[in-house]
C-alpha cells in the first residue's frame, strides 16, 4: 500500500516509515518539518490492531458470497474521511501483507471494541 508524504510529496510504504504515529510522512524528519513553528499540526490518526480474528463477507457492488477472515495481528488505521457509509467505523489496512484481500473495513463500534485494540 503506497501513500504520499505530506511534507515532501514522495510516494512511500507506511510499513517502512520511521514516522510511527501518523503514517502521513515518509520519515521522522518529514514529520518534524511538518510540526515546525508556523505549520499546522497534522491530524491525529488512530491505529488499531486486530486481537481477535473474525469473518467478513466480501462485497463489490453486491455480496460476492466470499467469506474472508480478518487476521489477528493485522494493523489498521481509522479514517472517517474515506467512509463509504456502510458502518460508522472505517478502517484502512496497514499490514501490507502479500495477497491481502481486505484493504479496508467498515464495522460497528461494537465490533471495533470486541476485536481490536487501539495502539
Amino acid at each position: 500500500m503506497e501513500r504520499i508524504c505530506e511534507t515532501c510529496r514522495k510516494s512511500f510504504d507506511p510499513n517502512d516509515s520511521t514516522s510511527f504515529f501518523y503514517f502521513r510522512f515518509c520519515s521522522e524528519g518529514c514529520e518534524n518539518a511538518a510540526e515546525a513553528p508556523g505549520k499546522e499540526k497534522p491530524k491525529e490518526l488512530y491505529m488499531y490492531m486486530c486481537l481477535s480474528p473474525f469473518p467478513i463477507s466480501i462485497y463489490t457492488d453486491k455480496e460476492t458470497g466470499e467469506k474472508v477472515m480478518v487476521a489477528g495481528g493485522t494493523k489498521w488505521c481509522r479514517d472517517e474521511s474515506k467512509t463509504r457509509g456502510l458502518n460508522p467505523v472505517h478502517l484502512e489496512n496497514l499490514s501490507g501483507r502479500a495477497g491481502e484481500k481486505i484493504t479496508w473495513l467498515e464495522i460497528s463500534e461494537d465490533v471495533l471494541e470486541k476485536h481490536f485494540q487501539r495502539v
